[in-house]
């Protein structure tokens, strides 16, 4: 559950690690999360890279349809990593908030 996150199993990873969380003490499910989020901002930074890089070139009419749609898909992905990291930085915000109850609590 602590361990790094593999690019290629990224999606069933996290949803395993989201499953388990509540088996976890509050600081590990943090320490996942954080994990996650900090792949999540290294990826997505990869791809728009990637993306700015390809943008700027020249394709040939031949290449053009076919590179569009290699972008969109890159977009997709893009949107959707993104639309991923902001989800689990609200669960890191609540996972903070539920740590601080129970440092309050247990005072």
């Amino acid at each position: 559950m602590l361990t790094s996150i593999s690019h290629t199993k990224f999606e069933a990873e996290t949803s395993t690690r989201l499953f388990f969380m509540g088996l976890m003490a509050v600081k590990d499910r943090i320490v996942i999360v954080d994990k996650v989020i900090k792949y999540l901002e290294e990826l997505i930074a990869k791809y728009e890279e990637g993306e700015k890089t390809f943008k700027n070139r020249t394709w040939t009419k031949e290449q053009e349809d076919y590179v569009t749609y290699q972008f969109k898909t890159l977009s997709l992905g893009i949107h959707n990593h993104k639309s991923n990291l902001e989800w689990f930085k609200a669960l890191r915000e609540e996972l903070e908030d539920n740590k601080k109850e129970e440092e309050d609590h247990d005072s």
